[in-house]
């Protein structure tokens, strides 16, 4: 299953990856990707292996409704969703969004947004999505 080139060996965890009920597996990477999901253990090569028996993987969370739309531009890693496991976050979504903006509205726009999105030292400079 796993080969030579596999960086790491997550052993025997709690695997949550979508439909039907969770299982016991290893999970091979090789860098930042999923090499390969196996019942029972899997061929480590040169692999770290890494016992998370009785802890739960999962490929990553969708945030449907998260106000988040400022937090990448301020930061592109995310750290505060992406440590929490979160892959995918929907923004924009309540007709508010920080795209597209009009600088006519610029200051009362921003500021009624500033307490869902944070952010308060960001400078505005776009102002369509592409931007």
């Amino acid at each position: 299953m796993a080969t030579a080139t596999t960086d790491l060996i997550l052993r025997g965890g709690t695997v949550h990856s979508g439909p039907g009920d969770p299982l016991i597996a290893d999970v091979a990477i090789r860098g930042d990707r999923i090499q390969a999901v196996g019942v029972g253990p899997v061929a480590t090569g040169s692999a770290e292996i890494l016992d998370i028996a009785g802890l739960h993987v999962a490929p990553g969370f969708v945030d449907m409704h998260s106000h988040s739309d400022t937090a990448v531009i301020a930061d592109p890693a995310n750290p505060t969703r992406s440590r929490q496991g979160f892959t995918l976050e929907v923004i924009g979504q309540d007709g508010l969004g920080v795209a597209p903006f009009h600088p006519d509205r610029d200051g009362d726009w921003r500021r009624s947004l500033l307490a869902l999105t944070g952010h308060p030292g960001l400078p505005w400079t776009w102002r369509s999505f592409s931007d």
